[in-house]
């Protein structure tokens, strides 16, 4: 095989493993499935004002876990800006024992543990 073969099919197999990582994102029930493994509690805002006919304009979906002393706070927002938004806000006001990370347009907040655990 020539190098130029070589070189296309590394590229090929690197594209599909990006695309693969990007199509599956974790949603709300892969978190909320793992934070119940480790007997967390759940509750969810957006389900709440889903029932009365509500929804954000903002926030995709959310969920709220406590444990504990534990809690964690995970919420995928609709645009990446309102995900940096947010982030940024929660960094900017973080207290100590607690933690915040982002991945994509999910925004993840609470305790150290609780976003360990989260994941």
């Amino acid at each position: 095989m020539n190098k130029k073969v070589i070189i296309s099919i590394i590229a090929v197999i690197l594209l599909v493993a990006v695309l693969c990582t990007v199509f599956v994102a974790c949603n709300k029930e892969d978190y909320q499935k793992r934070l119940d493994k480790k007997g967390y509690s759940f509750g969810s805002a957006t389900d709440v004002l889903n029932a009365f006919g509500f929804s954000s304009n903002t926030v995709e979906w959310s969920l709220y876990a406590v444990k504990d002393n534990d809690s964690v706070s995970i919420a995928k927002y609709r645009n990446s800006d309102d995900a940096k938004e947010s982030y940024e806000n929660y960094k900017k006001n973080l207290k100590d024992g607690y933690k915040v990370k982002k991945v994509g347009k999910i925004v993840i907040y609470g305790t150290e543990q609780g976003v360990k655990d989260a994941g």
